[in-house]
């Protein structure tokens, strides 16, 4: 017997707006790459765990206008979550 193969990314992506267990896939591939890259920027767990909610959430908003043609959906998640980073180390205050 032949297993199937996972879906794609991109197959993901394409119904993660609607399907949940689509969206929670994604979520378990990514989670530990974006908090990884989050948690060697931000001061705090707490800014940790805000940058990642922020870039999954935008991520599921802009699911249903991901374009195959452009490439992988997982190359964005980190570049999201660099931009969710930079914004919320802007708002640190860098005397405590």
């Amino acid at each position: 017997m032949r297993m199937s193969e996972p879906p794609s990314d991109a197959d993901l992506l394409a119904t993660a707006a609607r399907d949940v267990a689509a969206f929670g896939e994604l979520y378990d591939r990514y989670v530990d790459r974006v908090t990884g890259f989050a948690a060697r920027r931000c001061a705090s767990a707490e800014d940790v765990a805000d940058a990642v909610a922020q870039t999954f959430v935008r991520l599921l908003g802009a699911a249903p206008s991901y374009d195959p043609e452009r490439g992988e959906p997982g190359a964005g998640w980190t570049r999201l979550s660099r931009a969710r980073t930079r914004l919320r180390n802007r708002l640190i205050d860098p005397e405590g």
